[in-house]
This record gives structure tokens, sequence and C-alpha cells, in this order.
């Protein structure tokens, strides 16, 4: 027999159909008092079949993703830019990573960086992967990243940050990739 989910909010299509029942929902009510309860009759759908089965899947991923965009904010969001850099000059930047949510995260930042980049620079608040960065609701680290562009290495270059939040038991929660630019140029 397929999977039966009530769905209220999604309408009845696709594969799997639909059956219409009537139902009743029986709550307590504090406000009258423990031993009388309030009855309301409700139309419930119910989807079978695969169509149950999608629903399961955006049922059990939605908190995740409503929940995800609040846990972290990110600045800058994407691309961190260093644009043209003199060779042999050193120049730094800096990405801050805020918890935004209402719980403990454990962030790891990763790096894949070519050698013109130095992720980690001792200004830095929040580590690389080796180590893992707990934030408490609203605290705030910031990873600082250097550049320091040769001629043997001319031209555009480019790294990526991992940023990873994660409950102090170790499940994850979002991650996030911050693209990391710059150019060399003679001086």
């Amino acid at each position: 027999m397929p999977a039966a989910i009530p769905v209220s909010a999604i309408p009845a299509r696709g594969q799997g159909g639909a059956e219409k029942k009537r139902g009743t929902v029986v709550d307590t009510s504090p406000a009258l008092g423990d031993h009388r309860r309030v009855v309301r009759h409700v139309r419930t759908r119910w989807l079978t079949g695969p169509a149950a089965l999608a629903a399961l899947a955006v049922a059990v991923t939605a908190p995740a993703a409503l929940a995800d965009g609040h846990l972290l904010r990110i600045n800058p969001p994407h691309h961190l830019r260093f644009g043209n850099q003199p060779y042999g000059s050193f120049t730094k930047r800096g990405v801050m990573i805020v918890n935004q949510s209402h719980r403990t995260l454990a962030i790891t930042i990763d790096s894949q960086a070519p050698d013109d980049f130095s992720p980690g620079q001792p200004e830095s608040t929040c580590s690389l992967s080796f180590t893992t960065n707990i934030l408490s609701p609203g605290e705030r680290c910031t990873m600082v990243i250097g550049f320091q562009p040769i001629p043997e290495f001319g031209g555009r270059e480019e790294m990526s940050l991992t940023i990873t939040a994660a409950t102090t038991g170790g499940r994850i929660l979002r991650t996030r990739h911050i693209r990391v630019t710059g150019t060399g140029v003679p001086a």
C-alpha cells in the first residue's frame, strides 16, 4: 500500500491523485480550562504514492531551508575582491562571519589557495579547518586573508573559502562558498 500523508497546504495534483476527507481537530484550550475542548472541522487532503513522497521530502527539508538564511551573516557574502595589486605588495582583506541564529554554532573554514594567497593571517579571530570555531548567538569572527602577487603567477588569481556551520553535535546546517580574487600587475 502506498504511503499516505495529510497535506493541507499543498494542492493535490499530479501522480498519485488525492482523496478529500472531512476531519475533526480537537484542541485543548488553556483559555477555556483544561477540561473543555474546542472542536473544529477541517478539510484534509491526502496525497498518496509518489506525490506523498515528494511532499514528505519538501516537509522534511523546509524547516532547514527556512532557517538557512538566518544562521549566518557573511560579509562579503559571495566574493572578496583584492582587485589589481602591484607585484611584491602585500594586501590584507577580511571575511566576517556572524552567528545570527538562536543557538551556538560550530564553524569550520577550509581554503583552497594558490601560493599568492595566505588565509589565516595573525589578525584573524577565526581559525582555519584544523580548528572548530564555536560562535554563540550574536558572536562574530573574521578570517583575514593576505594577497602578495608575484610575476611568476601573473594575471588574475582565485581561491575559495568554504564556511560550514554545524550544531555543536556535528550536524551540518549550512555550507557557503566565498570566492576570493586578485590580480598581480607591474608596479
